[in-house]
Protein backbone atom coordinates (compact mmCIF):
# COMPACT_ATOMS: atom_id res chain seq x y z
CA UNK A 1 0.00 0.00 0.00
CA UNK A 2 1.22 3.44 -0.65
CA UNK A 3 1.76 5.81 2.21
CA UNK A 4 -0.37 8.58 1.69
CA UNK A 5 0.86 11.94 0.82
CA UNK A 6 0.14 13.94 3.99
CA UNK A 7 2.12 11.23 5.61
CA UNK A 8 4.94 11.13 3.39
CA UNK A 9 5.37 15.19 4.01
CA UNK A 10 4.69 15.08 8.39
CA UNK A 11 7.34 12.61 8.35
CA UNK A 12 9.80 14.23 6.40
CA UNK A 13 9.41 17.06 8.25
CA UNK A 14 9.17 15.70 12.06
CA UNK A 15 12.12 13.93 11.34
CA UNK A 16 14.32 17.30 11.21
CA UNK A 17 12.86 18.50 14.58
CA UNK A 18 16.05 18.51 16.86
CA UNK A 19 18.46 20.25 18.88
CA UNK A 20 21.48 22.75 16.99
CA UNK A 21 24.74 21.85 17.43
CA UNK A 22 27.07 24.31 19.69
CA UNK A 23 30.13 23.40 17.79
CA UNK A 24 31.53 24.70 14.42
CA UNK A 25 28.93 23.97 11.38
CA UNK A 26 28.28 20.07 10.67
CA UNK A 27 27.67 19.40 7.18
CA UNK A 28 24.40 19.37 5.55
CA UNK A 29 24.28 15.67 5.86
CA UNK A 30 25.48 15.31 9.23
CA UNK A 31 23.54 17.97 11.04
CA UNK A 32 20.24 16.04 9.36
CA UNK A 33 21.61 12.78 10.13
CA UNK A 34 21.93 14.29 14.21
CA UNK A 35 18.36 15.55 14.04
CA UNK A 36 17.08 12.78 12.34
CA UNK A 37 18.54 10.33 15.07
CA UNK A 38 17.07 12.55 17.92
CA UNK A 39 13.52 12.86 16.40
CA UNK A 40 13.36 8.48 15.61
CA UNK A 41 14.66 7.90 19.25
CA UNK A 42 12.18 10.17 20.57
CA UNK A 43 9.44 8.83 18.12
CA UNK A 44 10.11 5.46 19.07
CA UNK A 45 10.07 6.03 22.97
CA UNK A 46 6.54 4.56 23.81
CA UNK A 47 7.63 4.81 27.52
CA UNK A 48 6.52 8.60 26.96
CA UNK A 49 2.78 9.51 26.26
CA UNK A 50 1.63 10.64 22.74
CA UNK A 51 1.56 13.89 24.23
CA UNK A 52 5.13 14.45 25.67
CA UNK A 53 6.60 13.17 22.75
CA UNK A 54 5.04 15.66 20.21
CA UNK A 55 6.40 18.30 23.03
CA UNK A 56 9.59 17.32 22.83
CA UNK A 57 9.20 17.53 18.83
CA UNK A 58 7.59 20.50 18.17
CA UNK A 59 10.02 22.60 20.55
CA UNK A 60 12.78 21.88 18.40
CA UNK A 61 10.84 23.32 15.72
CA UNK A 62 11.18 27.08 15.29
CA UNK A 63 15.11 26.54 15.99
CA UNK A 64 15.46 24.34 13.33
CA UNK A 65 13.29 26.10 10.39
CA UNK A 66 14.16 29.27 9.09
CA UNK A 67 10.68 31.11 8.39
CA UNK A 68 11.47 33.84 7.62
CA UNK A 69 13.01 33.00 4.51
CA UNK A 70 10.38 29.85 3.80
CA UNK A 71 7.56 33.15 4.32
CA UNK A 72 9.82 35.10 1.29
CA UNK A 73 9.53 32.15 -0.82
CA UNK A 74 6.08 31.40 -0.33
CA UNK A 75 4.72 34.87 -0.44
CA UNK A 76 7.39 35.53 -3.76
CA UNK A 77 6.27 38.73 -5.12
CA UNK A 78 4.07 39.79 -2.14
CA UNK A 79 6.78 39.71 0.61
CA UNK A 80 7.85 42.78 -1.26
CA UNK A 81 4.47 44.37 -1.18
CA UNK A 82 3.40 44.07 2.16
CA UNK A 83 4.60 46.05 5.75
CA UNK A 84 6.85 44.99 8.43
CA UNK A 85 3.37 44.45 10.64
CA UNK A 86 1.75 42.55 8.02
CA UNK A 87 5.31 40.29 7.27
CA UNK A 88 5.82 39.55 11.54
CA UNK A 89 2.31 38.42 11.15
CA UNK A 90 2.59 35.95 8.54
CA UNK A 91 5.57 34.05 10.07
CA UNK A 92 3.86 33.68 12.99
CA UNK A 93 1.06 31.62 11.63
CA UNK A 94 2.43 30.48 8.64
CA UNK A 95 4.98 28.69 11.48
CA UNK A 96 1.89 27.77 14.06
CA UNK A 97 0.44 26.19 10.62
CA UNK A 98 3.32 23.54 9.61
CA UNK A 99 3.97 23.26 13.81
CA UNK A 100 0.02 22.45 13.86
CA UNK A 101 -0.72 20.33 10.66
CA UNK A 102 2.57 17.54 11.28
CA UNK A 103 2.42 17.54 14.88
CA UNK A 104 -1.04 15.89 15.16
CA UNK A 105 0.77 13.42 12.68
CA UNK A 106 3.21 12.24 14.89
CA UNK A 107 1.93 8.95 15.54
CA UNK A 108 2.24 8.06 12.37
CA UNK A 109 5.75 7.54 12.24
CA UNK A 110 6.44 3.39 11.65
CA UNK A 111 10.08 2.96 12.00
CA UNK A 112 10.72 3.82 8.81
CA UNK A 113 14.14 4.59 8.00
CA UNK A 114 16.09 7.17 6.24
CA UNK A 115 18.62 6.81 3.51
CA UNK A 116 21.08 9.74 2.77
CA UNK A 117 21.97 10.27 -0.86
CA UNK A 118 23.97 12.89 -1.21
CA UNK A 119 24.89 16.65 -0.57
CA UNK A 120 25.72 19.71 -2.33
CA UNK A 121 26.97 22.89 -1.15
CA UNK A 122 26.99 26.69 -2.96
CA UNK A 123 28.06 29.25 -0.54
CA UNK A 124 25.48 29.31 2.44
CA UNK A 125 22.92 27.57 0.88
CA UNK A 126 23.12 23.71 0.36
CA UNK A 127 21.02 21.00 -1.33
CA UNK A 128 20.69 16.93 0.39
CA UNK A 129 18.79 14.23 -0.77
CA UNK A 130 17.60 11.32 0.99
CA UNK A 131 14.73 8.69 0.88
CA UNK A 132 12.52 7.26 3.24
CA UNK A 133 12.13 3.48 3.24
CA UNK A 134 9.14 2.50 3.52
CA UNK A 135 6.86 -0.74 2.68
CA UNK A 136 9.64 -1.39 0.04
CA UNK A 137 9.64 1.53 -1.64
CA UNK A 138 12.28 4.65 -1.72
CA UNK A 139 10.51 7.96 -1.19
CA UNK A 140 13.14 10.59 -2.45
CA UNK A 141 12.86 13.78 0.17
CA UNK A 142 15.54 16.91 -0.62
CA UNK A 143 15.85 19.35 2.13
CA UNK A 144 17.74 22.93 1.33
CA UNK A 145 19.17 24.14 3.42
CA UNK A 146 20.09 27.64 5.03
CA UNK A 147 23.68 28.13 7.04
CA UNK A 148 22.96 30.23 9.76
CA UNK A 149 25.75 30.75 12.06
CA UNK A 150 26.85 27.46 13.02
CA UNK A 151 23.36 26.00 12.41
CA UNK A 152 21.79 24.64 8.96
CA UNK A 153 18.29 25.97 8.69
CA UNK A 154 15.60 24.23 6.56
CA UNK A 155 13.97 26.35 4.36
CA UNK A 156 11.70 24.00 1.65
CA UNK A 157 11.25 20.17 1.92
CA UNK A 158 11.02 19.10 -1.62
CA UNK A 159 9.18 15.02 -1.60
CA UNK A 160 8.93 12.97 -4.52
CA UNK A 161 9.60 16.56 -6.77
CA UNK A 162 7.18 18.12 -4.89
CA UNK A 163 8.22 21.47 -3.07
CA UNK A 164 6.45 22.34 0.00
CA UNK A 165 7.28 25.72 -0.27
CA UNK A 166 6.00 25.98 -3.75
CA UNK A 167 2.68 24.48 -2.62
CA UNK A 168 1.70 27.18 0.15
CA UNK A 169 2.54 29.60 -2.91
CA UNK A 170 0.33 28.54 -5.01
CA UNK A 171 -2.59 28.21 -2.29
CA UNK A 172 -1.62 31.03 -0.75
CA UNK A 173 -0.96 33.24 -3.63
CA UNK A 174 -5.05 32.27 -5.11
CA UNK A 175 -6.61 33.67 -1.78
CA UNK A 176 -4.23 37.03 -2.29
CA UNK A 177 -5.48 37.18 -5.60
CA UNK A 178 -8.60 36.68 -5.66
CA UNK A 179 -9.08 38.11 -1.10
CA UNK A 180 -6.02 40.06 -0.52
CA UNK A 181 -3.48 39.59 2.04
CA UNK A 182 -5.50 40.41 5.05
CA UNK A 183 -7.72 38.33 4.19
CA UNK A 184 -5.19 35.53 3.70
CA UNK A 185 -4.18 36.15 7.40
CA UNK A 186 -8.21 35.79 8.53
CA UNK A 187 -8.54 32.65 6.97
CA UNK A 188 -5.08 31.42 8.45
CA UNK A 189 -6.65 32.40 12.11
CA UNK A 190 -9.67 30.69 11.51
CA UNK A 191 -7.90 27.49 10.49
CA UNK A 192 -5.85 27.41 13.33
CA UNK A 193 -9.08 28.28 14.95
CA UNK A 194 -10.15 25.32 14.02
CA UNK A 195 -7.51 22.39 14.66
CA UNK A 196 -7.20 23.80 17.52
CA UNK A 197 -10.97 23.21 18.37
CA UNK A 198 -10.42 19.89 16.84
CA UNK A 199 -7.70 18.85 18.88
CA UNK A 200 -9.62 19.46 22.06
CA UNK A 201 -11.57 16.73 20.98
Amino acid sequence: MTMRPKKLLAIAVLLIFAASSSFAAPSPTESMKSTIDFVIATLADKSKPKSARRAIVIEKVRSKFDFNTMSQFVLSTTWRKVNETQKKAFIEKFSSTLEQTYASRIEEYSSETVKYLGEEIRGDKAKLDTAIISQGKDIPITYKLLLAGDNWLIYDVVIEGVSLARNYNATYGEIIHKEGFDNLLRRMDEKLAQRAEEKKK
